[in-house]
């Protein structure tokens, strides 16, 4: 008995066992992902489709991502603005130099376009969206942290000091007017209306600004190179800012391309069933033969379901350099003009 019961507990345990595994065979395909639809793919991977550095008129520096399907984008790298303190600095007296960026420069257009990849994918609210991050030349200027070189003919000589000198030698704050803060990004429409485009600093706390100390045995006068500025004669100082370009693509919503089942068909086919048994007469031939019924699947191509707002990760596109400096009248130079006065006028060439 004891024999029979348990032989009775194992044949139930085996018919348990074998019915589960039909859905364990099922339960591992199902959990594989689907790979991701081609395009998108390659969207991810080169979300710019090939960017170049181009003129943006007035002697400005832009960057231009073509994008894909006519879904360009276009930034304009940042402007550099300066301050002095004192404002007018003397012969043989240390001042200070503030670099920065003037927020009126910064401009970026990323116009929202619906496109198709033909029997593929389609986008809605497609954008080609770029960002500037400051990024270091290879130079030893403030340690790495700068993203500019600094080319200067003051006389005598110029010191680079720690990037916090905000202060000159009598302790008087040196004020940059249009420094660098939270610049409003404006297009045709912008995401974002901050300094999401044009961040601050980049990675390893490069900054786009900077405060050091000069100094010059003499004025401006003297200049090897002189630039006009003010209506007299001005020492060049020229800036070379570097910018990571990266880009990055967001949309709306999409929808795949997908083969669908829109319907089933029954026919009749030559042949008898599994069964041996004919259901039907098929015509082979113009000849009428025993067949049975078979029913399939009708398949069509169409747009499947939206699929909800995304965006791809940011990818470093190319880097740029750019020595443009807004004046205070507004124009546009390569470089900043920095004016050393005589104390003793009277003391000077005329």
């Amino acid at each position: 008995m004891k024999n029979t019961l348990r032989f009775s507990i194992l044949v139930i345990l085996l018919t348990l066992l074998v019915g589960f595994l039909p859905s364990a065979a099922h339960a591992g395909p199902s959990a594989q992902s689907e790979p991701e639809n081609p395009v998108l793919s390659l969207i991810r991977n080169n979300p710019c489709n090939g960017g170049v550095e181009v003129s943006a008129g007035g002697g400005r520096d832009a960057y231009y991502c073509p994008g894909w399907r006519g879904a360009q984008g276009m930034i304009d790298a940042p402007v550099k603005s300066w301050a002095t303190s004192p404002d007018y600095p003397l012969v043989g007296v240390p001042f200070r130099i503030g670099i920065g960026v003037d927020q009126a420069s910064l401009r970026a257009q990323f116009p929202a376009h619906d496109i198709t990849f033909p029997g593929e994918i389609r986008f809605f609210g497609y954008r080609t969206e770029i960002r500037l991050v400051p990024d270091t030349p290879d130079s030893w200027f403030f340690n790495g942290k700068y993203n500019g070189i600094i080319s200067s003919e003051i006389g005598g000589s110029i010191s680079y000091g720690p990037e916090n000198i905000r202060s000159d030698r009598f302790g008087a704050e040196l004020i940059v007017p249009s420094f660098y803060g939270d610049p409003d990004v404006t297009g045709a429409p912008a995401s974002h209306p901050d300094s999401f485009y044009y961040p601050s600093s980049g990675d390893g706390n490069i900054k786009d600004s900077v405060f050091f100390a000069g100094y010059s045995s003499s004025s401006s006068y003297h200049a090897k190179n002189p630039t006009t500025y003010k209506g007299e004669p001005a020492f060049r100082l020229e800036v070379t800012s570097r910018y990571e370009v990266l880009a990055s693509a967001s949309w709306d919503s999409y929808q795949e391309w997908e083969r669908v089942k829109v319907g089933e068909k029954t026919e009749c086919r030559p042949g008898l069933d599994n069964a041996g048994a004919m259901e039907c007469m098929a015509i082979v031939g113009g000849w009428w033969q025993p067949g049975h019924y078979v029913t399939t699947d009708i398949y069509n191509y169409q747009w499947g379901a939206a699929h909800p707002a995304g965006s791809t990760d940011w990818v470093t596109v190319d880097v740029i350099d750019t020595n443009v400096v807004a004046w205070p009248d507004g124009s546009i130079h390569d470089h900043i003009p920095i004016l050393i006065y005589q104390a003793q006028p009277i003391l000077q060439k005329p």
